[in-house]
């Protein structure tokens, strides 16, 4: 600190004296050494930054769900798996003897309850098919032979009427014609013969089609009857001993389930992608099932732990208990505490530019995809954790690294903007200066959006080709000086010096620029 007091009045010193030399260069009544910049169109970013630690967004304890003796470890610590892959395996005797016999026992109850629901035989039901289709071939036979007896027996009537009615005609014509009379006895006998033969053909016909009826109607019964019969054979059983049937094959089918799952969990498999952290177990060692698969988030989500831990918290399955233990390497994040006044800007899905202290050649970018809703205290100091993950990934990254990150809480492009050090804002109300024609400066009421980093959004109160004062002071000269001042000279020590132009302001040749 001493050494900065005799560094800063040694400064202050120049900058009186540089001053001085100023004045005496001046001509006559007091002049201003004036910085100006002419409002331009670009970009306005508005950023928030903190510092944390890198984590691994999973770590996954993984364990065999049931007990045995291990006889293969298929991996080593490092070494990266894929979803699936598998990493060890117990004997698998025991649990697929007990499988084979539940199968059996699954594959007996269905075939009871098949026996049940069809209780006749495939060679039984091949003989009621055949005696069925006989009995309605015989049905079909009959009713054809039913329809041609019909059919005969109509044209026997049509044709007998006919030949009666020819020998009637006939002895009609006849007896007509007295020059004949002899053919009228002759004619008599005919018509007498005709109506003979028509009498006994209906008689016979009347006959053929009462048997082809018989026959039509025994077949009708015939087939009524091996149906019946087909039916009682294949009667149904009782619906309660299907449904006590069928309850059995449940049972049997969770056995089976039950004992390939204990079958499955001979292997214990990863289940997601990842980097064997640490492996707890030795070929040949008797292992008790530990359940199911635990993880852990990297995000503390209010739990207070500080950014400086590396923002991991493990779960109730500690890795040291797991029998293998997984860490996602491909997607890690990191864990920044940010002061609550910068966390209020922060939201998630916003960019964020990340630099490694172990990799300053590298540069990082990611999203933030978690924000605490539970403050965490350190040193008195409220902070909230921020979760960024990474969208590149080196190999080097390791988790646990000191990070650096920035976020991003607010852009506008292409608008008109002005170095923040050209803006004066009390309460709601922005004003800037600007020189006139005559160089005189003046203040101009402005309307401002996006306060970033570097520039002001101005949306409204300047235009492109104003001049607007970025720092100015007065000096003890009588020449009015329209020139930019740099350094400890941009307009004096307390006009536009070391704080106008000089150490922190825009003088164009201080320590910080003022845009």
């Amino acid at each position: 600190m001493k050494v900065f007091n005799i560094a800063l009045g040694a400064l202050l010193i120049g900058g009186i004296a540089l001053a001085v030399v100023s004045v005496g260069k001046s001509s006559s009544s007091t002049s201003t050494a004036v910085r100006t910049i002419a409002p331009s169109q670009g970009a306005v970013t508005s950023s928030v930054s903190a510092t944390g630690n890198v984590a691994a967004p999973q770590t996954v304890s993984v364990n065999f769900a049931t007990s045995g003796t291990v006889t293969n470890i298929d991996v080593a610590v490092g070494q990266q798996v894929s979803k699936g892959q598998v990493l060890a395996k117990l004997d698998p005797t025991t649990a697929q003897t007990a499988l084979t016999t539940a199968q059996a026992q699954l594959t007996a109850a269905q075939d009871k309850l098949t026996q049940m629901q069809n209780p006749i035989t495939p060679a039984q039901a091949t003989q009621n098919a055949i005696s069925l289709a006989q009995s309605q071939q015989q049905l079909n036979a009959a009713q054809t032979s039913f329809n041609d007896t019909s059919a005969q027996v109509a044209a026997d009537e049509t044709n007998l009427q006919n030949a009666v009615n020819a020998a009637q005609a006939q002895l009609t014509a006849d007896q007509g014609n007295p020059g004949n009379p002899s053919a009228v006895p002759k004619d008599q006998a005919a018509l007498t013969t005709a109506q003979n033969a028509q009498a006994l053909g209906l008689l016979k016909d009347q006959q053929s089609l009462h048997q082809a009826q018989n026959s039509l109607t025994s077949a009708q019964l015939g087939l009524q009857a091996t149906q019946a019969g087909n039916a009682v054979k294949s009667q149904p059983p009782q619906p309660g001993d299907v449904a006590a049937q069928q309850a059995s094959i449940v049972q049997a089918q969770a056995t089976v389930a039950a004992d390939q799952t204990a079958l499955t969990n001979t292997t214990l498999a990863a289940p997601s992608d990842g980097v064997i952290a640490t492996i707890n177990g030795l070929v040949g060692q008797t292992v008790s099932g530990g359940g199911a698969s635990s993880s852990s988030s990297s995000g503390s989500s209010g739990s207070g732990s500080g950014a400086s831990s590396g923002g991991s918290s493990t779960s109730s399955g500690s890795s040291s208990s797991a029998f293998i233990t997984l860490t996602n390497l491909q997607s890690l994040t990191v864990v920044a505490g940010f002061t609550e006044v910068d966390a209020a800007k922060i939201q998630v899905s916003q960019s964020a530019a990340v630099t490694v202290s172990a990799l300053p050649t590298q540069s990082l970018t990611g999203t933030v995809t978690e924000i605490d809703t539970l403050q965490t205290v350190v040193s008195n100091v409220v902070t909230y954790n921020v979760t960024i993950t990474l969208a590149n990934v080196p190999a080097a990254l390791k988790p646990g690294m000191t990070a650096s990150a920035v976020v991003t809480v607010g852009s506008r492009a292409n608008v008109l903007r002005v170095p923040n050090a050209a803006v004066t804002s009390r309460g709601t109300t922005s004003s800037v200066r600007i020189l006139d024609a005559n160089n005189k400066q003046q203040v101009v009421a402005v309307t401002v959006g996006l306060r970033g980093d570097v520039f002001t959004e101005i949306q409204s109160g300047l235009k492109t080709t104003d001049r607007v004062v970025v720092s100015s002071g007065a000096a003890s000269s009588t020449r009015t000086g329209t020139g930019t001042g740099t350094g400890l000279t941009g307009g004096g020590l307390t006009g536009g010096g070391l704080t106008g132009g000089g150490l922190t302001g825009g003088g164009g040749g201080g320590i910080r620029a003022g845009g």
